[in-house]
């Protein structure tokens, strides 16, 4: 039984490729972004507040790519075997990789709002939204604070 449960943790190499597919593609995406970011500099001769929207939004495929990268990078430390990586990136167990996706949604969320908030949107969206982001930012939070506590493994 041990030999067939070591030989299942290899599928996890599924999710491993799979992720760094995702990342591969999230930088695509962030270089046509970087183009985007960079037209709008060069079109707006730096003048305009689309200029901080279209960085941000760059910065933000960036750092999706990072966390898939992490991500996948983590998989195969729990489930495959080593890799030869600064011990920062991967995350050791199950809780830490939880918190680093939340982390993550509230960055992207926070991104997006500010997306909107330099886009002139309406005010009641706007409120709206940040009501939204507040909320769902408050109750990540509590899951990683409530995940970091001993005796209170999310890991099963």
């Amino acid at each position: 039984m041990a030999k067939v449960t070591a030989l299942s943790a290899r599928l996890m190499l599924v999710a491993v490729v799979s992720l760094l597919a995702a990342s591969v593609a999230a930088l695509y995406w962030g270089v046509c972004k970087t183009w985007k970011a960079i037209a709008s500099i060069v079109e707006n001769s730096g003048e305009s507040a689309t200029i901080a929207f279209h960085l941000i939004q760059m910065l933000d495929a960036f750092l999706i790519a990072i966390v898939l990268y992490i991500f996948a990078a983590s998989i195969h430390e729990l489930f495959v075997g080593k890799l030869d990586l600064p011990s920062w990136i991967p995350a050791h167990n199950l809780t830490e990789l939880k918190t680093k996706l939340s982390s993550l949604v509230i960055l992207v969320m926070a991104i997006e709002f500010l997306g909107k908030l330099l886009k002139d949107t309406e005010s009641t969206i706007l409120l709206d939204t940040a009501i939204a982001v507040a909320l769902v930012s408050m109750t990540l939070i509590v899951f990683m604070r409530w995940s970091d506590k001993p005796g209170k493994s999310a890991d099963g």
